[in-house]
């Protein structure tokens, strides 16, 4: 699914669902996501003093292991707003990043690493990765110490990319869904079915 027609696809079939009702469906999800996939949701002693590091510099609100799609996201901080060139008409919003060991450098490992990030670009997030040995690195501390000064999405656009991400994580395990039955609103699910 081209997920640059979510916001299209929001307006049409989703726009009879509260963003509580998504936001509760997304929660269970994710507990089921959380319970099948124990090594991934594993945090690990880097991913803590990455968290601990950006809650530091950033005081804006950082989420460690996050489901987006059927991908589990290290880091995410949403307000964040850049651009990728400077001037460029287009910008991501929100921030994830992954904290990379060297399992990370097998070949498996890597074509899911791409996409993940191909999937979180369609998305509209930029995705960085960090390796474990370069966390306090002068540059990687340089680049958090920055953070601050990007741009910050206003609340209405937060709450936009939050329900982008809950309907992409849903649609992406729609198959999950419909296996555990999962106690969705029926008309969500309906909505997730036709896609």
């Amino acid at each position: 699914m081209d997920l640059r027609k979510l916001d299209r696809i929001n307006k049409i079939r989703f726009s009879e669902f509260n963003d509580s009702s998504i936001h509760q469906a997304y929660r269970d999800v994710c507990k089921v996501l959380d319970d099948i996939h124990k090594q991934e949701t594993f945090r690990t002693s880097f991913e803590d003093t990455l968290y601990k590091t950006l809650k530091l510099y950033t005081k804006m609100e950082v989420y460690r292991s996050v489901w987006i799609g059927a991908r589990n996201i290290d880091i995410f901080i949403p307000a964040v707003v850049t651009e990728m060139q400077p001037n460029a008409d287009f910008k991501l919003r929100g921030l994830a990043i992954e904290v990379d060991g060297k399992i990370h450098d097998a070949e498996f490992k890597m074509k899911k690493d791409i996409s993940k990030f191909q999937m979180l670009r369609s998305l509209g997030i930029l995705a960085i990765s960090i390796e474990n040995h370069d966390l306090k690195h002068p540059l990687v501390l340089e680049l958090f110490s920055k953070i601050p000064s990007f741009s910050r999405l206003d609340t209405r656009a937060r709450r936009r990319l939050r329900r982008n991400i809950h309907l992409k994580t849903l649609i992406s395990n729609k198959s999950l869904i419909e296996e555990r039955q999962l106690s969705l609103p029926r008309a969500l699910l309906k909505s997730l079915g036709e896609l």
